[in-house]
């Protein structure tokens, strides 16, 4: 904003002097007088801006003492927004700052994105090189203020007549008058005071313009990005990802609007930071996916326990009916339905053993610390205390491997299914429990070995979808599924290996201990 007066004086500072009078003779002083400072037409508004109210005051009486109009006083406090700055009609800012107290940053701030207006500043302190950063931070002209607030009115004065006459020399855009209601603030101080992060790009791409929101999502002071290109895709806006220098991760909103800064393309880019709205998201759909993996292994785990725990119950059923029938009088046909529903009743109070096992370890402590090694051994020793079973070989690591596992379910599961899988081998084959660590993984393998080396294929009830049709079967398929629940609720995995059509081999993996 600059003033509308035609001719404003240079005064030299030190004094306010009247134009030479016509006929004056050379050497006589009587035509100089002090004149008016010539500040703009009528009922002019000078800001200042201080902590200390009664310092308007005094500017005010130092500039009406050399003027013919007074001018109006707009008292601001350095902390208050700027935009009552940007109010139509002001003629020039005075500023008080003291360095030491950051009035430096202040009036940089205040030239950056206040009005167009000369900004005078009163300084507390002052020496040649505070003097020089003012007036580099924007300042116009510098005068000294004392500790108690006092300054020299008259330098004042000139200061003020000076700075409005360098402003309006600098061709500078005229100030509206105070009735043009239309006056619109100042785009960078909209940037400014804007709570999103806002970024002014000029048409190559540099940035130049970075409010304090903007500083803080990107990480980066404005100093290191001003007059640089912008090193973040943002094209014509959308979702970005932004790595701060410290690593850390925020994601944003971007919209960019096509503008002009001093009548040159330039862009404005707003971030709207939705980092925390995103994590949430992926909790949430990690909540959900765990949730629905939970239901899946909850209806598969039960489904199986029915079917299988009606195995064994149906054998149960039928032998009993055909014993209380009259037809069958052979005395060997009867012991044989009589061992058939003993060996299905051991089975079907194995699995409820099991199924209660299950239910008291949901209820046990927390899970915790195991040694892998250590529970495969003491597997294999003791089903190697069967009679007539195979010859169990364990090829296992001499260092242990730790994983933090709920032991009593993991140690009973195991059993049960290397038990259901050794009790159909042949005489003389082999039972081979390999343990060995894949990177952060733990993987047990399991498998027969027939005389030969050829591996056998194992009960096909491991699988879910092959029929189970003797209690034996039933009872390996249900250690199995009680096996991968146990392995699923420590981050594993049951898996088949196969060797054509058939079932050769059960995998275990087991997230190990960091």
């Amino acid at each position: 904003m600059r003033s509308q007066h035609r001719s404003i004086p240079v005064i030299p500072k030190g004094g306010l002097l009247s134009a030479r009078s016509e006929g004056a003779v050379p050497g006589d002083m009587s035509h100089l007088t002090l004149a008016p400072v010539d500040l703009p037409s009528p009922r002019d508004t000078v800001a200042v801006m201080s902590t200390a109210p009664e310092l308007g005051a005094k500017v005010a009486e130092a500039l009406d003492m050399r003027r013919s109009q007074k001018v109006d006083l707009l008292h601001v406090q350095p902390g208050e927004s700027l935009d009552q700055l940007l109010a139509p009609g002001l003629t020039a800012v005075i500023a008080e700052i003291d360095p030491a107290e950051g009035g430096l940053a202040r009036l940089k701030r205040l030239c950056a994105i206040g009005p167009n207006a000369p900004v005078v500043v009163l300084m507390r302190g002052m020496d040649d090189d505070t003097m020089l950063a003012a007036i580099e931070a924007g300042a116009e002209e510098v005068v000294d203020i004392t500790p108690a607030g006092t300054f020299n009115g008259a330098d004042l004065a000139n200061a003020v007549a000076r700075a409005l006459a360098r402003h309006s020399q600098d061709g500078r855009p005229a100030r509206s008058g105070a009735g043009d209601a239309k006056l619109a603030p100042a785009p960078l101080m909209l940037v400014q005071e804007a709570p999103e992060a806002m970024v002014v790009l000029d048409r190559h791409g540099a940035v130049a313009f970075i409010n304090p929101a903007a500083e803080e999502l990107l990480g980066r002071a404005a100093d290191t990005l001003m007059g640089k290109r912008f090193d973040l895709d943002i094209g014509k806006g959308g979702e970005v990802t932004i790595v701060q220098p410290g690593g850390e991760t925020r994601v944003a909103e971007v919209d960019v609007v096509e503008t002009e800064r001093g009548g040159v393309p330039a862009r404005i880019a707003s971030f709207t930071d939705i980092t925390v709205r995103r994590k949430l998201e992926t909790a949430l759909k990690t909540a959900q996916g765990g949730r629905d993996a939970a239901l899946k292994r909850s209806g598969r785990f039960f489904s199986r326990v029915s079917h299988d725990l009606r195995t064994p119950l149906t054998h149960i059923v039928g032998f009993a009916d055909l014993l209380q029938s009259d037809r069958i009088t052979d005395p060997q046909r009867r012991q044989d339905y009589a061992a058939s529903i003993s060996d299905a009743g051991r089975a079907m109070l194995d699995m409820v053993e099991d199924l209660l096992s299950v239910v008291d370890a949901q209820g046990a402590a927390m899970p915790e610390p195991c040694d892998l090694a250590k529970l495969v051994r003491n597997t294999a020793h003791f089903l190697s205390r069967a009679d007539g079973g195979p010859e169990v070989v364990v090829d296992a690591p001499q260092g242990a491997l730790v994983a933090r596992v709920d032991l009593a379910k993991l140690q009973r599961a195991l059993y049960r299914l290397v038990a259901g899988i050794a009790r159909d081998a042949d005489a003389g084959s082999i039972l081979r429990l390999s343990l060995r660590q894949a990177g952060k993984q733990a993987r047990l393998t399991v498998r027969i070995d027939s005389l030969d080396g050829r591996p056998v294929a194992l009960p096909a009830s491991l699988e879910d979808s092959d029929p189970l049709v003797t209690p034996a079967d039933a009872r390996t398929g249900f250690a199995a599924e009680l096996l991968r629940e146990a392995l699923d609720a420590h981050g594993g995995a049951l898996q088949l290996a196969r060797d054509g059509g058939s079932v050769v081999a059960a995998v275990m993996t087991l997230p190990l201990k960091d």
